[in-house]
């Protein structure tokens, strides 16, 4: 038996570093790579390096240098996660007009419809976008959000919703085909000040939706390719919709993407993540009762400058608020 010991736990330990290594190298190479797929999104990522740890934990007693690599495996997980840097909020200008916008992910208002609503009190967003929340089983919790905000012009398709209370100039939901799903982006055009803006409303696809875990388990893999190769399709036909109108435009929505990786990497290039730029806390979304990743953000496109943005956690959803203060009309 005490043969054994040491060679459960190199290979334990062999087993983290190949696991950590491929999801480095290819998330920051490119995030179709299925480790990625497997490690920067869903519980699953999560729980296969605790279940390696906790073996690594049980063959040792007392071996501080598996100990230590333990610490900086898991300290290294959550960087790549979604950014783990404490922030400070900024300084605002006295009185600076800012356009408040909120993004959240509220599960079907499973926690209570109520507690949507008094987030968007408590943070006076002037427009928000919800995610898992939408006209086919969610109908009765979106008249019920109606009631609750009377203020707010609701724009909603199957899955999400859209809210602003100001002057609504259009509204209108975009279709992105052909792909396996039904996807499409919500779209408000609001008058703020006097400048458009256009506030869009997204969700991206899953690693681990019922399409999945409805196959045998050897096919998995082969679906989160699938599922990667589609969120890229969905990201760059995203992209083309917003480049045909040159208006200030915020898009926000729950990207299923960490901070790094081939998908953030492009939205990068064109928008800027207000969170990264001027966020506040850690910035992590989900899950919310334990946040070990950030997936949920709010972009803002030429013409709005992020000025502050944070997060919300009330147990209102699986998945924390983000809320983002804008200067419309700054780079």
């Amino acid at each position: 038996m005490k043969k054994r010991k040491p060679l459960l736990r190199w290979a334990c330990a062999l087993l983290l570093v190949t696991y950590y290594s491929a999801f480095f190298i290819a998330t920051f190479a490119d995030d179709r790579n299925w480790i990625v797929c497997l490690a920067a999104t869903g519980t699953t990522g999560t729980l296969i390096p605790l279940a390696l740890i906790g073996a690594i934990l049980l063959a040792i007693r007392r071996h501080w240098i598996e100990l230590g690599s333990f610490v900086a495996l898991t300290f290294f997980y959550f960087i790549v996660s979604g950014q783990l840097f404490l922030r400070t909020a900024p300084v605002l200008a006295d009185k600076q007009e800012l356009l408040k916008v909120m993004s959240f992910n509220v599960e079907h208002g499973w926690h209570g419809v109520e507690k949507i609503a008094q987030i968007v009190r408590d943070e006076g967003v002037d427009a928000f976008a919800l995610q898992e929340c939408g006209l086919g089983s969610d109908a009765d919790a979106i008249a019920e959000l109606k009631k609750l905000l009377p203020d707010y012009t609701f724009l909603s398709d199957s899955s999400r919703t859209s809210a602003t209370r100001l002057p609504l100039l259009s509204q209108r939901t975009v279709s992105l085909t052909p792909f396996e799903m039904s996807w499409s982006i919500l779209e408000q055009d609001v008058l703020f000040h006097g400048t458009t803006v256009r506030i869009l409303n997204v969700h991206s696809p899953s690693y681990l939706p019922d399409a999945t875990l409805r196959r045998p388990f050897p096919q998995w893999f082969a679906r989160w390719g699938e599922v990667a190769t589609e969120q890229h399709h969905l990201l760059d036909t995203e992209l083309q919709v917003i480049s045909h109108d040159k208006s200030p435009t915020v898009l926000c929505g729950d990207f299923n993407m960490t901070p790094v990786g081939g998908r953030y990497q492009k939205l990068a290039r064109v928008a800027k993540d207000t969170f990264a730029t001027v966020g506040q806390g850690l910035g992590y979304t989900s899950p919310s009762r334990f946040p070990t990743r950030r997936i949920d953000f709010i972009w803002s496109f030429p013409g709005v400058r992020p000025i502050e943005c944070h997060t919300v956690d009330r147990d209102a959803s699986d998945h924390a608020a983000v809320v983002a203060a804008l200067s419309v009309g700054g780079q």
